[in-house]
């Protein structure tokens, strides 16, 4: 979970949250790496009528932190951005883990190139044709894929898959991709009518299903289950969903405020925490729906990690 001091865990045999790595940061898949990139910006008031004036912005070296051992691998990075004083900005997305070993990131002037480190042997390596413009990026686990405002890509070539939008630009929201990469969730917007509605699709942009639409607030996206068919969603108004794909059904967990969602690696458990402030992290048996109180926390949940692993 992310916590007051950065990111805590609880276990079996502690249940009182604990730090695990102080500090925020992306973690791995398999919840041992964290990375914390070094990021340096000023800003540059203009002359001139309006409220005219430059951000820079230095990315430096990318830090990866074992939340086990406490080893650190340092990655040489070096990456500069300015922005002007205009509606949306937007920085680039970076880093993202594309596996528990490899993370990628933007490098060079404004998002110009994209590189992969590898915690395995230390080295970076180029990513052609790929641009991480954009701070929703999402890419596919099998890397075949990416959303990038909006737009599907095929990752081999950066060729649009299709012209229709599968989500909304700049509406903060990242699509979450099936483990198997067969599907993705997203949230298109009527921006005339204000309609938000939760949208499947598979890898080729075509849609699959339907699931829920709201005329006003947002819809918050979960994690797709390790089976590829279950998909939790939260509204803003406190409702939490499970979509359970194959058979079209909606669950309502008759719970409000569920902050972060992980999974258990076998499916058969799902954690959250419910409500604001120091409130109960819930356990849920999947199959029998049998929910437990496993200790209390004030963050989060991002990630369930199997002891060993």
């Amino acid at each position: 979970m992310r916590g007051w001091a950065g990111i805590h865990a609880v276990s079996a045999d502690l249940d009182t949250p604990y730090v695990i790595h102080w500090g925020s940061g992306a973690i791995s898949p398999d919840g041992q790496w964290v990375l914390n990139q070094e990021v340096d910006s000023w800003h540059e008031q203009l002359s001139g009528p309006g409220p005219l004036g430059r951000t820079y912005w230095l990315f430096g070296d990318i830090i990866a932190t074992n939340t086990t051992t406490d080893e650190i691998i340092r990655f040489e990075w070096e990456a500069n951005i300015t922005m002007s004083s205009r509606p949306r900005l937007t920085l680039p997305a970076g880093p993202i883990w594309i596996d528990s070993h490899r993370f990628a990131s933007f490098y060079g002037t404004w998002a110009g190139d994209t590189k992969i480190g590898d915690i395995r042997n230390d080295e970076t390596t180029a990513w052609e044709g790929i641009r991480f413009e954009d701070s929703e990026l999402s890419l596919s686990p099998d890397l075949t894929r990416s959303v990038s405002f909006g737009r599907l890509y095929d990752l081999s070539d950066h060729s649009l898959v299709q012209e229709d939008l599968v989500g909304t630009d700049w509406d903060g929201i990242i699509s979450v991709w099936t483990l198997d990469s067969s599907l993705f969730a997203d949230v298109v917007t009527d921006r005339t009518t204000g309609t938000v509605t939760l949208t499947i699709f598979d890898k080729d942009g075509n849609v699959v299903a339907v699931p829920l639409s709201v005329m006003e607030g947002r819809v918050r996206l979960g994690q797709w289950s390790p089976d590829n068919n279950y998909l939790s969603v939260t509204l803003s108004t406190g409702e939490t969903y499970i979509i359970d794909i194959r058979d079209e059904v909606i669950y309502d967990l008759c719970i409000h405020d569920s902050v972060g969602w992980a999974w258990s690696p076998d499916g058969t458990q799902f954690a959250t925490v419910l409500g604001r402030g120091q409130s109960p992290i819930v356990v849920v048996d999947f199959d029998e729906w049998q929910p437990y109180i496993a200790a209390y926390h004030t963050g989060p949940v991002i990630i369930w990690r199997t002891t060993g692993d």
